[in-house]
C-alpha cells in the first residue's frame, strides 16, 4: 500500500483517493415538532473542506433559501438560521456533491433530507382564578375583582401593630408546565404609602422570589411585563400538564395600619 518516490528517494503514503459522506443529521430525516430555535448539523466521516462543505449546504422552505451562518466542532458542521424558523412548515436540507474533503474528494452520495417545525404557541392572557390572605384580615372584594383595571378592588387590610404588613396572592389554575415567555402585570394601591413587593411562588424551593419593589401610596401604580428568572416550570405545581401559579402581594411600613386595594392582576405566557 505503499509507493516509493524514487526522485525522493523516499516512502510515502498513497493519496487520500476516499470519498467522504455524511453519516448524522440533525434534525433527523422526517422529524416532526421542530423547535423553530433548532440549528441543524450535518456529522461528516472525515475533516473537510469547510469553505467547501459550507458552499455546497443549503436549507430551503416555501419561503426560498434560509440565510445563516456556519461553525464546526471537528468535523460537525453547524448551520445557524439568521431568524426563527417559521412554524408548521417542512424544511428540505441539503448537502451536494460540490462539499469536498481537503484532498479533493467530492462527498458521495449528495444527501438530503426533510423535516417539520412545530406549531406556532398559543398566547394566553389570564386573571387570578381565587384570592388567599396570608397577612391581615380581607377588607372586601374577590378574585374577580382583579380581572380589570376598572376601580373596583379586592381589599386587604393590614396588621394593626408592630411592622404593619399585607399579604394576599392570586391563584392561577390550568397553567402548563411547559409555559414559555411568561409575564407578570399588576395594578394597584393602597391607603397609606408602604413599600410593596410582587412576588411569585417558586413550587421546588416552596419560596416567594421577588419579582419587583417599590413605594406605593394612595395613587394606582401599574407594573407590567415582569419576567421571572430561572426554569419557568419551577412556577408551576406538578411536573407535567397544567397546574397552579401564585403571584403574592406584600406590602409592609412602620408608620400606621393601611389597607391594599388590588385592581388588576394578570400573567400572559405561551402554551405549546
Amino acid at each position: 500500500n505503499y509507493f516509493v518516490d524514487i526522485s525522493a528517494g523516499t516512502t510515502a503514503p498513497p493519496p487520500d483517493r476516499s470519498a467522504p459522506s455524511v453519516t448524522a443529521v440533525s434534525p433527523a430525516e422526517g422529524a416532526t415538532g421542530v423547535s423553530a430555535a433548532a440549528n441543524v448539523t450535518v456529522t461528516f466521516s472525515e475533516p473537510m473542506d469547510q469553505p467547501a462543505a459550507q458552499a455546497a449546504f443549503s436549507l430551503t422552505g416555501p419561503a426560498g433559501a434560509v440565510t445563516g451562518s456556519f461553525s464546526w466542532s471537528g468535523n460537525v458542521m453547524t448551520f445557524d438560521p439568521a431568524a426563527n424558523l417559521a412554524a408548521s412548515i417542512t424544511y428540505t436540507a441539503r448537502v451536494t456533491t460540490g462539499a469536498k474533503d481537503p484532498a479533493g474528494n467530492a462527498l458521495a452520495p449528495e444527501k438530503a433530507w426533510s423535516f417539520t417545525t412545530g406549531a406556532a404557541p398559543v398566547g394566553v392572557a389570564a386573571a387570578p382564578t381565587g384570592t388567599t390572605v396570608l397577612t391581615g384580615t380581607l377588607r372586601g372584594g374577590a378574585a374577580a375583582n382583579l380581572g380589570a383595571d376598572d376601580n373596583v378592588y379586592y381589599q386587604v387590610n393590614s396588621t394593626a401593630t408592630a411592622t404593619r404588613t399585607s399579604a394576599w396572592y392570586g391563584s392561577f389554575t390550568g397553567v402548563p408546565n411547559a409555559l414559555s415567555n411568561l409575564r407578570v402585570s399588576y395594578t394597584g394601591k393602597n391607603s397609606r404609602t408602604c413599600t410593596q413587593r410582587i412576588e411569585i411562588w417558586r413550587w421546588t424551593t416552596s419560596a416567594w422570589v421577588q419579582l419587583q419593589s417599590q413605594s406605593v401610596g394612595t395613587s394606582e401604580v401599574a407594573v407590567s411585563s415582569l419576567a421571572p428568572t430561572g426554569v419557568l416550570a419551577d412556577y408551576v405545581s406538578g411536573t407535567t400538564g397544567d397546574g397552579e401559579l401564585r403571584i403574592r402581594i406584600r406590602c409592609t411600613t412602620s408608620t400606621g395600619s393601611f389597607y391594599s386595594s388590588g385592581d388588576l392582576m394578570r400573567i400572559a405566557y405561551d402554551r405549546p
